[in-house]
């Protein structure tokens, strides 16, 4: 499938109707299905245990409502994209229309709130802000950011388009955590190789591919890898 080139705002991007449709096919080829699975299990993992109502900001079409559900998890969505809220709506979950910037829910509304690839785009410190202010006391935040340090710029290169993604050191990730009152509890890395080699493979290549990477996760070089998964914990 041609990939959509990225050359606007991340916002107008994917408001778009046909991007809409490419974001929720692009999880079904065997590169992407495992790109999601990992994603989905590291998120599990740092939520494990977490009950209560979860806002889930950025909730494209829905693909973390069945695995949140399942934790025992009651899941509000929030995506700026119309066409996405409609297919995550399908999905049997509550779905609100709002920015990340601009949360229009009350201070203390949520147990746990989420951030799947929104602050891979979004580097505005008002997206901790708010997911800090409807966050109950003691609440906690689950995010994902691109490494600085990261051979992401090589996904860039290899895949012939402008990725407006937004690259950040683990230092100003804390920072900004901090400022919005939480405090960082623990961080996973994740794709060391670019992720471009995981959506181009299938069979025995794929899983060679995620054996490496698997391998270099265990290794001190993880500090180089493309995503840092983070949790953290509004103060009480």
């Amino acid at each position: 499938m041609r990939k959509l080139p990225m050359t606007e705002d991340p916002i107008n991007y994917y408001r778009r109707d046909e991007v809409v449709q490419h974001y929720e096919k692009k999880f079904t080829s065997p590169g992407g299905s495992l790109v999601n699975q990992i994603e989905i299990e590291t998120i599990g993992s740092l939520l494990n245990g977490h009950t209560g109502l979860c806002l889930d900001i950025g909730v494209g079409t829905g693909r973390m409502i069945a695995p949140l559900s399942s934790q025992g998890l009651k899941v509000v969505g929030l995506d700026i994209s119309e066409g996405m809220l409609r297919i995550a709506k399908s999905k049997e979950t509550s779905v609100v229309y709002g920015d990340a910037r601009r949360i229009p829910f009350k201070d203390e509304t949520f147990d746990v709130a989420i951030a799947s690839r929104v602050l891979i785009h979004l580097s505005d410190p008002a997206c901790y802000h708010e997911a800090s202010r409807v966050l109950r006391k003691n609440g906690t935040f689950v995010f994902d950011t691109l490494n600085k340090k990261s051979l992401r710029w090589l996904y860039a290169f290899l895949s012939n388009r402008i990725v407006s993604h937004n690259l950040e050191s683990e230092a100003k990730t804390l920072q900004k955590l901090a400022e919005a009152g939480f405090s960082f509890e623990k961080k996973i890395y994740r794709f060391f190789l670019p992720q471009l080699f995981y959506s181009k493979s299938s069979g025995r290549i794929l899983r060679i591919i995620n054996k490496i990477d698997e391998f270099i996760l265990r290794s001190r070089l993880k500090t180089f890898s493309g995503s840092i998964f983070w949790k953290a914990r509004k103060a009480p």
